[in-house]
């Protein structure tokens, strides 16, 4: 099958239902038509995408029910941490499941800026803040960071935005690395006429 792989299948948009096992695959997903193929690197004959894949359903997106970490924090993280990295899967992935946990369109819009913004709490603030420092590899900023977290969030809830923060960064170096670029995959930019 090649470089060109087309991933396939599986999230309930707007548009309908599949079932729940698909739902659940983290990296085979389907946005509507827009989907994923690989330019780059898609071997796994060392079966090194199952470490990230079990994580994933530990602290993934699907996971939000055995979460200690409230859904809309946790899809915040996951969305930050996507735009970061400038990974295409994963912002689409996860804009849609910012959305689908009801977090308010603005927030999902303005998230770049959630800093200069006074749509976020501040608690939301300070996860933000200690995902960024976790991300950025930020060893300056890092004690005032987990300084603010710890006002607002238990230590479950820390450890979780610590592996949905590195989650992200693990997906999104993967994907990198397999060069996934997203396309149309009826032709005609979005359904625009």
């Amino acid at each position: 099958m090649g470089s060109w792989l087309v991933f396939s299948a599986a999230t309930a948009l707007s548009t309908g239902a599949v079932a729940a096992d698909e739902k659940k695959d983290i990296v085979h997903q389907d946005f509507g038509g827009v989907a994923f193929k690989q330019t780059l690197y898609s071997g796994n004959v060392t079966n090194y995408a199952d470490l990230p894949t079990q994580i994933a359903k530990k602290y993934g997106s699907f996971s939000y029910e055995s979460l200690p970490l409230d859904r809309q924090t946790a899809q915040l993280v996951r969305l930050w941490t996507s735009i970061k990295n400038k990974c295409s899967y994963c912002t689409i992935f996860h804009t849609q499941a910012a959305r689908d946990a009801g977090i308010d369109i603005h927030k999902i819009d303005n998230i770049v800026a959630y800093r200069q913004s006074e749509l976020y709490s501040d608690k939301e603030k300070a996860a933000l803040d200690y995902a960024a420092a976790i991300s950025s590899v930020d060893y300056e900023n890092m004690p005032a960071a987990t300084s603010q977290v710890r006002k607002y969030f238990k230590d479950e809830e820390v450890e979780t935005i610590i592996m949905c923060t590195l989650l992200m960064d693990v997906w999104a170096r993967m994907f990198a690395v397999k060069g996934n670029v997203p396309y149309y995959t009826d032709g005609d930019a979005g359904g625009k006429p």
